[in-house]
């Protein structure tokens, strides 16, 4: 099946060269059918086939990407995802500037700066998607999750807290925010946050190892990190631990 697709492609090449999602596209066309081969070789050649046809085809840069460090050409899949990112950027700064009133665009473009570590232009797009759509609990968790990069913990537990009273279910967000607790010294609150991301969702294990950490902290001694590896906790301790434990889960 896989061989009949590709001779359907080279036909649809053939028939007009300039094509260039004949090369790749989604669903898989013919590089990505050579992927789906194991032949590398092919996959990443039409792949540049095709940028080489439109150099802002930037789903083509990614998806080469991803082939060239199957290869073990880290470094030339380091400088293809580069280049997408530049295409894609490229590309959503194009749609603000023919669009109006459409929130993607700008959840796409923080997306690639956080990707980039460029925070403040990432913080400027969730800003944008936030005005355009105030009740997004995507943008305001993107924007929280940048201010967390950044240090602004505060302005972190606001966004996590905006989001959770517009859709409290999500487990995720609660253990986020019972972190941002936890980094500004709000164990109390951290330990609550983790107990209602746990009532949401039982199996949620960096929520429960976050939890049983959270209560140890609050009970044991201060003591370094590294030290804390080979800190020999009390049986005694242990216990008065696991009783913490039993009152704050479900």
């Amino acid at each position: 099946m896989l061989q009949k697709a590709i001779v359907c492609y080279q036909r649809a090449i053939q028939a007009r060269s300039d094509y260039a999602m004949a090369f790749d596209e989604t669903p898989p066309y013919l590089a990505d059918v050579y992927y789906e081969q194991g032949n590398l070789e092919m996959a990443i050649r039409n792949f540049r086939r095709a940028i080489a046809r439109d150099t802002e085809f930037f789903e083509a840069y990614n998806n080469m990407g991803h082939v060239l460090k199957d290869a073990g050409e880290v470094q030339e899949a380091i400088h293809a995802i580069m280049n997408m990112m530049s295409a894609a950027t490229q590309c959503y700064k194009a749609s603000l500037a023919v669009s109006t009133g459409l929130s993607t665009p700008f959840n796409n473009l923080g997306i690639i700066y956080m990707q980039q570590r460029n925070y403040a232009q990432a913080i400027s797009c969730f800003n944008e998607l936030l005005r355009i759509n105030p009740m997004s609990t995507d943008g305001l968790v993107k924007r929280g999750n940048t201010y967390i990069r950044i240090g602004r913990v505060d302005e972190a537990i606001q966004d996590y807290t905006k989001a959770i009273a517009i859709r409290p279910t999500m487990e995720d967000v609660h253990a986020l925010l019972a972190s941002a607790y936890m980094t500004s010294g709000n164990v109390e609150a951290a330990i609550k946050g983790y107990r209602q991301a746990l009532m949401l969702c039982a199996d949620f294990p960096e929520a429960t190892c976050n939890l049983f950490h959270t209560l140890q902290m609050s009970i044991a001694p201060s003591v370094e990190p590294f030290q804390a590896i080979a800190y020999p906790l009390d049986p005694i301790l242990a216990l008065d631990i696991r009783g913490q434990e039993l009152r704050y889960l479900p």
